[in-house]
């Protein structure tokens, strides 16, 4: 399982909400999870930052501090916010940085992340409560998880006892009040604990689909190799009765074949015995035709010779 990606990120104007971002990385990165730091881009003109001392050497000692990107957000499970209060609300800055997410936020890509948030005030009333809480709307829009430290642990009461996120009273000379810093480790460890929670649920949930999927796969293979196998054995026994019935159809065929071949045969004997029959019946006509021939032939001639003395009589007759 590896491990939790968070990202603190923060805006500063003299450097309060930069150290309560450094101790929060230091406590995320004691609890295991690979942390990196980020700042708010500033939006406020250089007149304005050069008017005041504090406020550019912060700007000068963090400008090595990446800047946080859009693209940043995407890879992350876990987000620390860091941000002062302004009028009961988080800094303009700040706020513009939010209204850019729209596009990941459409996407549904900022959905689960697990984020939690700290802020500084002037005075104990300056609105740092009300500050959280509008953050956390927004990160309700997103549909993160929020994971306020509530009162899990004795640091946040001697932090003032913030139950949405550590908060700091700053004096005019930029002093922290409250001891805080163990209360922004606790915080954090507490974001990383319930981002691990959250990121192996989705990670069993994910290999869960995948593994139904695989399952469903697997089902339609064997389906698939069972009809083929259906359709192969389907058509081998349509070939095989098609042999059946062709070996059928030639017995048939045959069995039709050898009685008329008999009767053929039958025929041609019949006939054959027929020419010999009128040869042998010829054979026994003939002498009784010839024997029929000679005797009147016999009689003829006696017939002749019975009458031939008569006519030389009367030649003779005649003669004299």
């Amino acid at each position: 399982m590896s491990n939790v990606k968070l990202a603190v990120i923060y805006y500063s104007a003299t450097g309060t909400n930069y150290q309560l971002a450094e101790w929060a990385k230091e406590g995320a990165e004691s609890a295991g999870a690979e942390v990196k730091l980020f700042k708010i881009q500033e939006l406020a003109p250089q007149t304005a930052i050069d008017a005041n001392p504090a406020w550019k050497a912060h700007v000068e000692s963090t400008e090595n501090i990446a800047v946080i990107q859009l693209t940043d957000l995407e890879c992350v499970d876990a987000i620390i916010f860091s941000v002062p209060t302004r009028f009961g609300n988080v800094a303009a800055p700040f706020k513009q940085f939010l209204d850019t997410t729209g596009g990941l936020w459409f996407k549904g890509q900022l959905m689960n992340k697990v984020v939690s948030a700290m802020t500084s005030a002037q005075n104990p009333h300056g609105g740092q409560e009300a500050t959280l809480l509008s953050l956390y709307t927004s990160m309700y829009h997103w549909g993160a998880i929020v994971a306020a430290p509530g009162y899990t642990d004795p640091t946040v009461f001697l932090a003032g006892g913030n139950p949405y996120g550590v908060s700091v009273t700053v004096d005019q000379n930029g002093k922290m009040q409250e001891d805080v810093q163990q209360a922004v480790k606790h915080q954090a460890k507490r974001t990383v604990q319930i981002a691990t929670w959250v990121t192996q649920g989705l990670q069993m949930e994910q290999q869960g689909q995948q593994g139904q999927q695989q399952q469903g796969s697997g089902q339609a293979q064997g389906q698939q190799q069972t009809n083929q196998q259906s359709q192969g054995s389907g058509q081998a026994q349509g070939q095989q009765q098609s042999q059946q019935q062709q070996q059928s159809s030639g017995q048939a065929q045959v069995q039709q074949q050898t009685p008329q071949q008999s009767q053929a045969e039958q025929s041609q004997g019949s006939q054959s015995q027929l020419p010999a029959q009128g040869q042998q019946q010829s054979q026994q006509a003939e002498p009784q035709f010839q024997g029929q021939q000679q005797l009147q032939s016999q009689q003829e001639q006696q017939q002749n010779q019975g009458t031939q003395p008569l006519h030389k009589q009367q030649q003779q007759f005649q003669s004299y």
